[in-house]
């Protein structure tokens, strides 16, 4: 029975149709992705019949932990844009929810055999997470139901009371992964039921732990 920390599920090469790369180059990058993998210690299988992928339209809602749903240490997942010519690599790790570092490649379907750059690029994920790794784009598209959520309880308040204009977050994320909000503007807001809405909305996200300060952002809504 494989041990769970070193048990990785491969999602194979995702290349919606027409895809433009030859399947010589397709099954040459997943058998380079299985033999990497599988020299630095992990029992690669393929994904269970029935499980979800992770990346593109059949992905969960909401980020979660890919590898605890699957039972193993790692998930590891590649795509192909073909607008950009370029191969994805997603890495999911046990107790991160979404993913632990995302990468890409060029590839261009003209070439043969696996891309050039493409193995250094896969084995980035098996270093220590940095906060480039970290999707914080993908993170606030995640909270974007629940602030939608929130401005649509502020819609119902009385034109009087109601909130018009800009409103500006500031949040700081943490290297635990923690996302706090550090100040909502301007001060009337932040003390409405609106804005303690809009708090509550991304207090509730987690990139995961990644090394290094924590990161400042702001979030500008136009309401």
């Amino acid at each position: 029975m494989a041990d769970p920390a070193t048990l990785l599920f491969l999602f194979g090469l995702s290349c919606a149709d027409p895809c433009p790369l030859p399947p010589k180059t397709q099954a040459a990058l997943e058998q380079a992705a299985v033999r990497a993998m599988g020299e630095r210690g992990f029992e690669v299988r393929p994904p269970p019949p029935d499980a979800l992928r992770p990346t593109g339209p059949d992905a969960a809602l909401e980020p979660r932990d890919e590898a605890r749903q699957l039972g193993a240490g790692r998930v590891v997942v590649l795509d192909y844009a073909a607008d950009t010519q370029q191969v994805w690599v997603s890495h999911f790790v046990l107790g991160t929810v979404g993913p632990w570092s995302v990468s890409r490649v060029s590839c261009p379907p003209e070439g043969e055999g696996v891309c050039p750059g493409f193995e250094p690029m896969l084995l980035k994920g098996l270093r220590p997470r940095s906060v480039d790794d970290v999707d914080f784009i993908g993170m606030l598209r995640t909270a974007a139901g629940d602030v939608g959520a929130c401005v649509a309880e502020e819609d119902q308040v009385p034109a009087a009371l109601r909130t018009f204009g800009r409103v500006e977050l500031d949040l700081t994320v943490r290297g635990d992964g923690k996302v706090e909000v550090s100040a909502v503007a301007p001060a009337r807001v932040a003390k409405s039921a609106f804005g303690i809405c809009l708090r509550a909305a991304l207090e509730r996200r987690d990139v995961g732990p990644f090394e290094g300060g924590p990161v400042k952002l702001r979030i500008p809504l136009d309401l």
